[in-house]
Formats: structure tokens, C-alpha cells, sequence
């Protein structure tokens, strides 16, 4: 931490002036997931003669997007600030490397935990009712009027709205052929075929990686969204599947009909063909998992010893696995020998 302590006493009371005698302080390491970064760090500076004190988090972005990544969740965190959706207010987006080497972002410290845990293991009554919030809270993202918020909202809409979930695979294509992984591009070839009858839904703003842990509960109650590099227009039912896979593969499939069902509630309808967007969730996270352990994560954008914790996360990989052959019935051999290769050290 003292390489990152000096780095932000040296850049903080440039970036801004206006704290004067800013001092930083508790610079703590954040990191447990996949992707950026993240420090929390306290800051003390004098204010018209009066003390003041802020705890702020500074948020990395390494890979080879890093400057799209900072700049796309920037402008999603003001955007849904003004939609008046709970997320952390952003103060600064810095995409001069020189400070970390990379671009960064420095925003509100949310104080709380993390919805994952009291959701899944806290009491049925506590469960039940983090479960109507984060359901509340999702189908509440995926009905915002997107269009009211920017200046120009057909430069926003996809080409053919109709065919969104078509286009959206279409777009992906070429990094699955990029990568010969024969597997994967059978498997591909099958969500290809089955994509082109399902109407489309939106487009919508979807987060890309809403669960709980990236939901944090404050002591009043209140629930704060974080994590926004992924926001983007598309159909909600891919941000749906993704979501409960990553539930079910973590915490057993037996969560997924009550977290669907409460959806449906939430939302005040019935979702339709979800098969095929349960497919491409399953092949996401399982290429995700591949090409980082075969190439590098930074090849995907994601952070420095984020392939050790896909190994160490090798049995939710597995219920991934099994849900996509009950889904298309065709295997893929990567998968099955670096899953096989896990459970053997």
C-alpha cells in the first residue's frame, strides 16, 4: 500500500486544489474479483477554515480496453445518478496514465456490506426479503427511460431493434472465430441457429454483472449498485440469464425459479425463451475462463491474478458445464480438461 499511498498524496491535491492541505491516509486493497483495482483511501483537508473528511475509493482499470472501460463507467455512473438510481456519486475520471500506469476513477466510498451473503445464508425471513430488494432493484434498472436521460436517443438505438438479440450475437462473432476453439465455435453454431426466432425486448440499459455481491446494504436499509463498466443497451434477458448463472453456479440451482419468479413480479410480466440467452451466459463465462488461462486475462480486460481465482472457482465452473450441455447437448473439450485438471490438484 505505500507505493499506492505516495502515488495519491502526490496526485490528489493537484486533481483537486480546491481541498486544501488534502492529506490521504488508510489507503486499503480492495480486490477480490476478476476485473479492475480497487483502493479505498480516506482524505482529510481544511474547508473555509473547517476540518472535513471523506472516505473515496480509487478504482483501476487494467487490460487492453482500460480507457473505454474507465470512460464507459464514468459516464454510467452520472447518467443513472440523474436517473436517480442508486449508485455511488463518481468525482473525477483521470485517463492520463502516468499516476497508476493505467486510467482510473476516483468515487464516493459506500459503506456497507454486501447483499451476497445475508441473501443466501442469512435467516428464510432475511433471505426472502433481500431477495424482493435485489429483484426490485433489477427490473427497476431494466425499465428506467434510458431515452429521457440523453440528448440524442435514436444515435443510441441499435440498427435493427427488431433483431436485437440476433445483432448482438452477430457482433460478438469474430472474437469466438478469432480464438480456434473448436468447442466453443460448434457450441456458437448452435446458439447462431436458435437465436434467429426469438423476438426481441428492449433495448434496455443492462449492468452485465448484477449480483449481490456487487450490491451493497447500508446500515439504514438503503442498497447502493456498483460495478458499471458493462452498461449498455440491449435486451434484458441477457443480463437476466447472466445473472442467474452466476446465482446458481455459486449457490445451487435450486435459486433460480424463486429468483425468476420474483423477477416476473418484479417486473409485472412473463420472460419467454430464455433458453437461448441462458446459452450465451453459459458460453461467456465458460470462454471468459478459457482464453484468460490460454492467452492471459488481460486479453480480456481483466486484472493481474484473475486466473488463479477462476481455478480456485473451478466447481461453479463445472455447474456452468452441466447447465450448458442440459441446454445444447454438445461438449466442449477445453472445458472438460481444465475442469478435470482443477479437481485433480
Amino acid at each position: 500500500m505505500t507505493d499506492t499511498l505516495h502515488l495519491l498524496s502526490d496526485y490528489y491535491p493537484r486533481a483537486f486544489p480546491d481541498r486544501s492541505g488534502a492529506a490521504i491516509h488508510d489507503v486499503i486493497d480492495l480486490n477480490t474479483g476478476w476485473e479492475s483495482e480497487v483502493h479505498s483511501f480516506s482524505v482529510d483537508w481544511v474547508q473555509d477554515g473547517l476540518p472535513c473528511s471523506e472516505d473515496l475509493i480509487l478504482r483501476i482499470y487494467p487490460g487492453q480496453d482500460a480507457f473505454s472501460k474507465a470512460k464507459k463507467e464514468y459516464e454510467a455512473l452520472e447518467l443513472l445518478h440523474r436517473a436517480g438510481y442508486p449508485v455511488p456519486r463518481v468525482d473525477r475520471l483521470e485517463l492520463d496514465p502516468a499516476p497508476f500506469g493505467k486510467p482510473f476513477l476516483i468515487m464516493e466510498r459506500i459503506h456497507g456490506q454486501p447483499m451476497w451473503k445475508p441473501m443466501f445464508h442469512g435467516s428464510w425471513f432475511k433471505q426472502h426479503a433481500l431477495r424482493v430488494k435485489f429483484c426490485s432493484l433489477f427490473s427497476r434498472l431494466h425499465t428506467l427511460d434510458w431515452r429521457a436521460l440523453v440528448p440524442d436517443p435514436e444515435k443510441h438505438m441499435p440498427s435493427a431493434p427488431n433483431r436485437l438479440v440476433e445483432e448482438y450475437l452477430l457482433r460478438l462473432k469474430p472474437l469466438i472465430q478469432a480464438v480456434p476453439i473448436p468447442g466453443f465455435q460448434t457450441n456458437w453454431d448452435w446458439l447462431d441457429a436458435n437465436c434467429k426466432d426469438v423476438p426481441s425486448a428492449g433495448p434496455v440499459l443492462v449492468h452485465w454483472d448484477f449480483h449481490p455481491e456487487n450490491i451493497l446494504l447500508k446500515e439504514n436499509g438503503e442498497a447502493v449498485v456498483i460495478d458499471w463498466t458493462g452498461l449498455e443497451l440491449t435486451d434484458y434477458r441477457f443480463d437476466l440469464a447472466w445473472t442467474l448463472l452466476l446465482l446458481s453456479a455459486a449457490e445451487g440451482s435450486r435459486h433460480r425459479e424463486p429468483l425468476l419468479r420474483e423477477y416476473e413480479r418484479q417486473a409485472g410480466h412473463r420472460v419467454q425463451d430464455m433458453e437461448v440467452f441462458d446459452t450465451f451466459a453459459c458460453l461467456r463465462r465458460l470462454f471468459s475462463i478459457i482464453v484468460s488461462l490460454k492467452y492471459g486475462a488481460d486479453k480480456l480486460g481483466m486484472r493481474p491474478g484473475a486466473e488463479a481465482i477462476m481455478r480456485r472457482q473451478a466447481p461453479a465452473a463445472r455447474r456452468v458445464y452441466e447447465r450448458l450441455l442440459t441446454l445444447t447437448d454438445l461438449t466442449i473439450p477445453e472445458v472438460e480438461q481444465f475442469l478435470n485438471s482443477s479437481e485433480a490438484s
